[in-house]
């Protein structure tokens, strides 16, 4: 008999749990149409950027206009400063008075636009199996000494409530085999890998289990969120007042105080409405002159979106992040027929808790020094290595 594990896609740093993708590690989560929350987690981590317009704009030859008065003679680097000070809110607002200030505001404006709609990049993830027991079962360096302690203590405490309901009958209706014989169809015997998984720890603190404790509910996707709904609600406050602001000074100027005439659309409070709305949309879209790369900012490498070319099906690099950052102390757990050697890869992901970013490869970031990082600062393509592994799941399965 074999134990069909649970799975949890975790968030270390911003202590978050991706509830919609518990489960079982299956094949439909690796290879075959792509699935909302794959499309979700390479959002949560794509590099955001201004609407093509206003960087048209910005790279134009034109002198950029000058403020008025002291602001404008401020040099770039200070303006920079006053954008790095103010709520994210009075930096959009500040952006939007000015072509000089929109220059000089980009960084901060990418790095806010970044921070709402790409949250987790830059964070270390893994693929978390529930029998993974003890810091040994976890990928070296995971945790730091503080948080190994956390999960000690809570291990001692007992379990919590929301672990106790969690992991309570949780299989009852379409999972409830929680256990498959070894001549299962979902299992390949004609290995002739030796290894066995029958001696790994089954006792001890599970990281798995604090997370369900005290992780957030993270990267959930119940329904498709559009750019306006994502940004929106943030900005009504401000866009009524601009409209009520802007509604004023029609009246005043019409000498009707009880004017309610709607904006014209080329009025000043349109068309800060516009820039507004415009500059705190997400932005997702890749341009077509380049490719695609999930990179491992851990390692200094990279898989690309074009890279796949073993399985009849597109692979997305959702589904491609999960085959590299999945972790388990045993291969049997999973609902996935194949060779041990290929499973033993999957369930010991090499990217298992690294941080990661979604950008395009010209755009990849410079390598700084360090341990696991390639000598020489260059990236290093692994795409080839994951496709072959997909592509075996894909002929097993």
């Amino acid at each position: 008999m074999k134990f069909l594990e649970r799975w949890f896609l975790l968030n270390i740093d911003s202590r978050q749990n991706a509830l919609d993708l518990w489960g079982r590690l299956q094949f439909c989560h690796l290879v075959g149409p792509v699935d909302p929350l794959n499309t979700r987690l390479i959002d949560s981590l794509r590099e955001q950027h201004l609407p093509l317009a206003y960087d048209e704009l910005l790279k134009q030859g034109r002198p950029t206009s000058r403020q008025h008065g002291l602001l404008g003679k401020l040099p770039v680097e200070m303006l920079g400063m006053i954008f790095d000070e103010l709520p994210s809110r009075d930096a959009l607002c500040f952006a939007v008075t000015c072509k000089l200030l929109l220059a000089a505001g980009k960084r901060r404006l990418t790095q806010t636009l970044s921070d709402r709609h790409a949250s987790w990049r830059g964070d270390r993830l893994i693929y978390l199996g529930d029998n993974a027991f003890g810091r040994e079962g976890l990928p070296a360096g995971l945790l730091t000494d503080a948080e190994w302690d956390e999960v000690v203590q809570d291990s001692l405490a007992g379990p919590s409530d929301e672990e106790r309901d969690d992991f309570e009958d949780d299989d009852k209706g379409k999972d409830a085999d929680k256990f498959v014989d070894s001549d299962d169809e979902n299992y390949d015997n004609d290995s002739d890998d030796s290894d066995s998984d029958d001696d790994v720890t089954v006792d001890g603190p599970r990281l798995v289990s604090f997370a369900v404790g005290y992780y957030e509910a993270g990267l959930l996707c119940d329904a498709p969120f559009t750019a306006r709904q994502r940004g929106g609600n943030a900005l009504a406050p401000l866009i009524s007042e601009i409209q009520a602001q802007s509604q004023a000074s029609l009246a005043k100027s019409s000498g009707d105080d009880h004017n309610t005439t709607a904006l014209e659309p080329w009025s000043v409070g349109a068309n800060d409405i516009r820039n507004l709305q415009a500059l705190w949309d997400v932005r997702y879209d890749i341009r077509s002159d380049s490719v695609e790369v999930v990179c491992n900012l851990s390692k200094g490498e990279y898989i690309r979106a074009d890279g796949f070319t073993l399985t009849p099906y597109p692979v997305d690099l959702g589904q491609a992040l999960l085959a590299r950052i999945a972790w388990s102390t045993s291969a049997n757990g999973v609902v996935i027929r194949g060779h041990k050697a290929f499973l033993k890869e999957l369930t010991r992901g090499p990217w298992a808790g690294d941080r990661f970013a979604v950008t395009t490869i010209d755009a990849l970031p410079a390598l700084a020094r360090g341990p696991g990082l390639p000598e020489g600062g260059e990236w290093r393509d692994t795409t080839a290595g994951v496709d072959r592994l997909l592509a075996h799941v894909y002929d097993k399965n």
